[in-house]
């Protein structure tokens, strides 16, 4: 157990041994100072690199859900602004629809009395055809001077001329 007790011969062998170290050591201990200090540094900028990535990280997941409330109520806005654009063009186009129906109401009536009116002309020409038809054979069968027939004629065309100035009466064809 001597070891353990101070003796002063191992505290002085021990100390020149410290210092002999230390000065065999003397100049890598500036080399191994500047490589800890710069793996002090290393280690520093890593750690502050982390909180900043760990900060941008947070800012992005914030970002994120800003991003997201911001998408929904957009989406929120365009969605109402279809549905009013949708009910504006139904609108529009009931109301083209409604136009559409009266326009082709105005058509279909006035090509109904266009037809009618057509109608009305080729029945009074197939009435008049018939008439003259009427009208010749009574010529050639009753009367057979032609100067009666003459007189026959012209009188019906005097006739036939006062109805076509009086269109409005209504006219009775014996």
């Amino acid at each position: 157990m001597d070891l353990l007790s101070p003796d002063f011969g191992v505290f002085f062998w021990q100390f020149i041994t410290i210092f002999l170290v230390l000065f065999v050591c003397r100049p890598f201990l500036k080399i191994i100072t500047r490589s800890l200090s710069d793996r002090k540094k290393l280690i520093d900028d890593s750690i502050s690199n982390a909180k900043e990535i760990d900060e941008r990280l947070n800012n992005m997941k914030e970002l994120e859900k800003n991003c997201l409330i911001e998408v929904s109520q957009k989406k929120e806005r365009m969605l109402e602004e279809v549905k009013i654009l949708r009910e504006e063009r139904i609108n529009g186009l009931e109301v083209e629809y409604k136009n559409l129906v009266i326009e082709m109401k105005k058509r279909l009536k006035a090509e109904e009395e266009a037809f009618a009116a057509e109608w009305m002309k080729k029945s009074y020409n197939i009435a008049v055809m018939n008439v003259l038809g009427c009208t010749r054979r009574f010529l050639y069968s009753e009367l057979s001077n032609p100067k009666d027939q003459n007189i026959f004629i012209s009188a019906l065309v005097d006739k036939l001329s006062l109805e076509v100035k009086k269109p409005n009466e209504q006219q009775i064809v014996c």
